[in-house]
C-alpha cells in the first residue's frame, strides 16, 4: 500500500507527492533487485563455464557481455524511479541547482 495509516502526517491524508515519491522508491528498489540478482547469476554462469572447461577468453567475453547487459536493464528503473520523484517535487531553487 502507498499511503498506509503510518505515512499520515498528523492524520492528514497522503498527498500526491508523497504518493508518487513512495512509486519511485519502490521502482528504484525493483532496479536494485535486478542488478543484484542478475549478477549473482551472471557470476555464477561464468563459474560454471570455466569449471566445466570452456576457454577462458570465451567465458570472460560472454560474462563481460552478460553483466553490461544487467547492469543496462538494471538501469532503466533507476531511471525510471529519478523521473517519477522528479515530476512528484515541488520546484524550489534548491531542487533546480541538484
Amino acid at each position: 500500500m502507498i499511503c498506509s495509516s503510518s505515512l499520515h502526517l498528523g492524520g492528514a491524508r497522503c498527498t500526491y507527492n508523497h504518493a508518487v515519491e513512495r512509486i519511485g522508491e519502490v521502482i528504484d528498489v525493483a532496479g536494485v533487485v535486478i542488478i543484484v540478482t542478475a549478477t549473482g547469476v551472471v557470476i555464477s554462469a561464468g563459474a560454471a563455464a570455466v569449471g566445466l572447461g570452456h576457454h577462458e577468453s570465451g567465458v570472460y567475453r560472454r560474462f563481460r557481455r552478460q553483466l553490461g547487459r544487467t547492469i543496462l536493464l538494471g538501469l532503466e528503473p533507476l531511471m525510471v524511479g529519478d523521473i517519477v520523484r522528479t515530476v512528484a517535487a515541488e520546484p524550489s531553487r534548491r531542487h533546480m541547482f541538484l
